[in-house]
């Protein structure tokens, strides 16, 4: 089981048993009761899962793409993390660190937007709801 599973389980197995039972008694079938009481106890799970698959985003197995990648795919494979790694280390004359130190900048700043603007969206989420 994956780590996010296990934080809904632990989500779920916190949750109170009471506001099971009262539901029931108004009426509520098994639908509602998990669409009104369970996804409610987990929102902050669901927004903390999410942050972490956006800061994921950008994030790749360097090491899959470099072993897939040949010249019939070559066109339609590169990356920017590969892209650095050929400016780095591919270079025939001269390696390129500026270039590849200013790429990876780059992407850690378009990151570092994403998580914020995913922890904003978080925050507003959870003010609406609190």
């Amino acid at each position: 089981m994956g780590f996010s599973c296990l934080v809904y389980r632990a989500c779920l197995t916190a949750s109170n048993n009471e506001l099971h039972e009262a539901a029931k008694i108004d009426g509520a079938g098994l639908f509602k009761r998990i669409l009104y009481i369970d996804l409610l106890l987990c929102r902050s799970a669901f927004l903390v899962n999410l942050i972490f698959q956006i800061g994921g985003i950008l994030n790749i197995n360097t090491e899959r793409a470099l072993l897939f990648k040949n010249t019939a795919n070559s066109a339609y494979s590169t990356t920017l993390d590969l892209y650095e790694y050929e400016l780095t280390f591919k270079s025939t004359l001269m390696p390129a660190y500026s270039k590849a130190m200013a790429l990876s900048l780059m992407l850690m700043s378009v990151n570092f937007l994403l998580l914020m603007l995913a922890r904003k969206a978080a925050v507003k989420v959870e003010n609406i709801y609190a």
